[in-house]
C-alpha cells in the first residue's frame, strides 16, 4: 500500500511540474512602464540655524557674553509667540584658541571660543522676517539660510505618487493601442520613492535692528517645493 501511494505521489508531482513548465513556456503577455509626476507645494515650515559665537580671553567671559545674546534672543522669540518646543538651544561648545608665534615657532594660547548653536522651527512663515530681525537685534551674527520644507510632506508625496500611477496607465494604454491589444489588469506595482527639490535659497538681506522686519521688506521669497514620484507598473495585455 505504501508503495502504491509513493507511485501516485511521484506521478502527481510530475504532473504539477509539467504544468508549471508549460505555464513558464507561455507567460502572460504584459507590458511594464514607469510613470512619473511632479507636484508643487508652497513651503509651510522653515528651520533656522544660528549661533552665538564669541572669542574671549577666558571661558567665563565668553560664556557670559554668549548667555546674554541667547537670553536676549529667547526673549524676542517669546514675544513673537515662538513656542519653547520649537527652539533648541542646548548645544554648547568651548575650545581653546591658539596663535602661531613665528619667533618661538610654536602655537601660543590665544583665549577661548565659546559657541552655542540654536535651532528654530518656524511654522508660520510670515514670522520668518521678524525672527531674522530678532536674531540680528540680539547681536548674533552667524546665521545660516533658512531651510524650507513641509509640515506634512507625506500628503504631497501621495498626491504625486497617484499622478505617477495614472501616467503609467496612460503610457501602457498608448502602447497597447499601438499594438492592437487591450490593456488588462495590473500584475505588479512598485514605487520608486520620492525626491524633493527645495525652492531656491530664500533671498534675504539682514535687516538692521530698527528696520522693518516683514518678509517682503527684507526681500525674502519662499518659492515652491517640487516633489517628484515614480511608479513602475506591469499590466497584462489581452488580444
Amino acid at each position: 500500500m505504501m508503495k502504491v501511494f509513493g507511485v501516485w505521489a511521484a506521478a502527481l508531482l510530475w504532473i504539477v511540474s509539467v504544468g508549471q513548465a508549460a505555464a513558464d513556456d507561455n507567460p502572460i503577455p504584459s507590458v511594464t512602464v514607469t510613470g512619473s509626476a511632479e507636484e508643487r507645494a508652497a513651503p509651510d515650515k522653515a528651520t533656522l540655524n544660528v549661533a552665538a559665537d564669541v572669542k574671549s580671553p577666558t571661558v567665563a567671559e565668553g560664556e557670559a557674553q554668549v548667555q546674554r545674546q541667547v537670553k536676549a534672543l529667547l526673549q524676542r522669540l517669546k514675544a513673537l509667540k515662538i513656542a519653547d518646543d520649537q527652539i533648541n538651544s542646548a548645544q554648547v561648545s568651548v575650545r581653546p584658541e591658539y596663535q602661531w608665534n613665528e619667533e618661538a615657532r610654536r602655537n601660543d594660547p590665544d583665549g577661548y571660543r565659546v559657541r552655542r548653536d540654536i535651532r528654530i522651527e518656524i511654522t508660520d512663515l510670515s514670522l520668518l522676517g521678524p525672527v531674522l530681525k530678532a536674531v540680528t537685534a540680539s547681536d548674533i551674527t552667524e546665521v545660516s539660510p533658512p531651510q524650507l520644507g513641509l509640515q506634512d510632506p507625506g500628503a504631497v508625496d501621495r498626491k504625486a505618487l497617484a499622478l505617477a500611477a495614472k501616467d503609467a496607465r496612460l503610457q501602457a494604454q498608448a502602447l497597447a493601442e499601438a499594438l492592437g491589444l487591450t490593456l488588462g489588469k495590473v500584475l505588479s506595482v512598485q514605487g520608486a520613492g520620492s525626491t524633493q527639490q527645495p525652492p531656491p535659497m530664500p533671498m534675504m538681506r539682514m535687516a538692521a535692528a530698527d528696520a522693518e522686519s516683514s518678509n517682503s521688506q527684507q526681500g525674502i521669497l519662499t518659492g515652491e517645493l517640487t516633489v517628484t514620484q515614480q511608479a513602475t507598473v506591469r499590466f497584462a495585455l489581452l488580444p
